[in-house]
């Protein structure tokens, strides 16, 4: 082995220590593990009835499995799978729909808050497909119950221009706030400006079967595009079956989408 090449194998390897060590430094699994433990102990010495501790042992089931990457991976998967994931700007693209996610408000300003993750993510690949192709329209859907407070699709409509985008070409909808909404007051500007046709809508992977079939409802036949797609953030190997926060954070999120379709479904509106 050469001398570089040997360096390159300390490398690696001292790289591959330092996520092990990573993982087994973050508090949460351990805490999943100690959960366990306690649950073990308890049960031993417990006079509780058996049904009582198999009703114990299958919640700690259920609340590990909503721990686990690979389990977080699968939920995502079976609502981010449902589209095709697009990754240049679609041909037949009109106008372009960008659906608004949430904010963080500033301490010192209660007026005015700052765009999170989610947000951005849309933004982003919203401004990535508008430089793919000649200027477009793009509306921008997301409002506040509080109407003193700016909107979030003001703050990505700002956030839009910014990235070089003709303001002319950007439109606001901010009274919805909810994805009903959002579907039913972007389809009535659409019409009204006779933007029918090769309309691409933006939201985050998980969240295109619900805002789809809104759209789709609403008599606009939406070109869905992704982003922010919760299958990429998958640990690998063995580490898929390790603990962890964000996983239980995406399934959070995949359980949201499913219940409100759901709710949706039992109104009536899909």
């Amino acid at each position: 082995m050469t001398i570089p090449g040997f360096l390159l194998w300390i490398v690696r390897g001292g790289a591959a220590v330092y996520n092990v060590l990573l993982q087994f430094l973050r508090p949460f699994p351990w805490l999943i593990v100690a959960v366990g433990i306690g649950l073990w102990q308890t049960n031993r010495r417990s006079t509780a009835p058996r049904r009582w501790r198999r009703w114990a042992w299958g919640a700690y089931v259920l609340l590990v499995l909503d721990c686990l990457p690979i389990v977080a991976y699968l939920s995502a998967g079976t609502l981010e799978w449902q589209f095709e994931r697009r990754i240049a700007r679609p041909e037949r693209t009109r106008v372009i729909v960008v659906l608004g996610g949430g904010v963080r408000w500033i301490d010192d300003d209660k007026h005015r808050g700052r765009l999170d993750d989610n947000s951005l993510f849309r933004i982003q690949r919203a401004a990535e497909l508008c430089r793919e192709g000649p200027p477009c329209p793009v509306v921008i859907s997301g409002g506040v119950k509080t109407r003193d407070v700016v909107a979030p699709a003001t703050l990505m409509a700002e956030f839009l221009a910014m990235s070089g985008v003709d303001p002319a070409n950007i439109v606001v909808e901010d009274l919805s706030h909810n994805t009903e909404e959002n579907a039913r007051f972007t389809a009535q500007i659409l019409r009204e400006r006779g933007w029918t046709e090769g309309v691409v809508l933006v939201t985050a992977g998980t969240h295109l079967p619900r805002s789809v079939a809104l759209f789709r409802r609403e008599g606009i036949d939406v070109i869905p595009v992704g982003c922010a797609y919760r299958t990429e953030e998958s640990e690998r190997g063995v580490w898929n079956f390790w603990p962890r926060a964000a996983a239980a954070s995406i399934n959070q999120e995949v359980l949201h989408e499913v219940l409100g379709m759901v709710w949706l479904w039992l109104r009536g509106k899909l």
